[in-house]
């Protein structure tokens, strides 16, 4: 007997990410009979269409092969499936007119549009735009996500960052963009000329900031094709942790600074540790430093009474 329906793994976590930003969603995500006319079943998304999915009707259900049929499936635009499948007393009962169809349609499409070669570098103070609030994707209102969470988004503090702006040729920002807003999507520090000890060379992600969990997934794919080797944990307590070419590695890197003397100094979640005497970022206090960035008020305080505190990060 038809309970509910069965979504793709893609499908299924596009639902679960959005259940709390979206009334269709939510109601994919509980629907059962009550909500869901019998219409087909195994739902798929359709690769590189950003609008489309696919579904096996009930008329061929006992002929197919589940998610692995091909034959006997049908194609259909994300905004007709949810009037095809979803009924209509429902929708009415929920508010869910055409606009409200249309805001699940683009966040759909906005979802599945994280194709790597969208992705854009940019340097200089353009780095400080992106850092803003006002700059970031929020779907229909809802602010989610690692990159909601960051403490160097308000504008108040958008001035600490000149430390990435004045250094142009050492420190870039992967981005994503949101064709139809405008708005940043997802958002990582690329670190250029990183050396260890040893005098090895390295092109540095640092830590991803997303709006969808799922992004990250795509950032580390573009890090790997183009040379990069990134953070192994999303976090600002893994600094010398990375995934490599030849896996997982403990690393100690510095970067050799160009311009370092500013006024105010952000939030810095993985090369934290400043020798303002030579310009050297690192990654680790086993190198020389005067201080450590993680305040999130701009100022350069001397943080030599913390070093204990790193002791216990260095040992993981």
């Amino acid at each position: 007997m038809f309970e509910r329906l069965n979504f793709d793994e893609n499908f299924w976590n596009f639902i679960e990410d959005t259940r709390n930003l979206h009334i269709v969603s939510n109601l994919l995500y509980n629907g059962s009979l009550s909500f869901i006319k019998n219409e087909g079943d195994f739902i798929k998304v359709v690769v590189d269409e950003f609008d489309t999915i696919s579904f096996v009707p009930k008329s061929k259900l006992s002929l197919s092969k589940g998610f692995n049929e091909e034959k006997y499936r049908t194609n259909i635009k994300i905004g007709r499936f949810v009037k095809k499948f979803i009924k209509k007393e429902i929708l009415q009962m929920y508010s869910v007119y055409d606009s409200s169809i249309e805001e699940f349609v683009n966040l759909f499409k906005s979802y599945f549009d994280n194709d790597i070669k969208t992705f854009k570098i940019i340097s200089g103070p353009e780095i400080k735009k992106w850092y803003l609030e006002s700059n970031y994707f929020s779907p229909n209102g809802y602010k989610c996500g690692t990159i909601w969470n960051s403490c160097m988004r308000y504008s108040i503090k958008n001035s600490f960052m000149d430390i990435y702006a004045e250094n142009p040729n050492i420190v870039k920002m992967l981005v994503h963009i949101d064709e139809k807003s405008g708005s940043v999507k997802s958002r990582a520090l690329l670190w250029e000329n990183v050396v260890d000890k040893d005098g090895n060379s390295y092109k540095v992600m640092d830590r991803i900031y997303t709006y969808y969990d799922h992004e990250v997934t795509s950032f580390k794919q573009w890090a790997t094709e183009n040379g990069y080797i990134f953070k192994h944990e999303q976090s600002a307590k893994s600094e010398r942790l990375f995934t490599t070419p030849t896996g997982v590695k403990d690393l100690k890197l510095q970067i050799q600074l160009e311009n370092w003397k500013m006024s105010t100094y952000p939030y810095i979640d993985t090369f934290k540790f400043l020798d303002f005497k030579k310009g050297l970022l690192s990654n680790s206090n086993l190198f020389n430093f005067d201080y450590v960035l993680i305040q999130n008020d701009g100022s350069l305080e001397n943080m030599e009474d913390l070093i204990e505190d790193f002791d216990e990060i260095e040992d993981y």
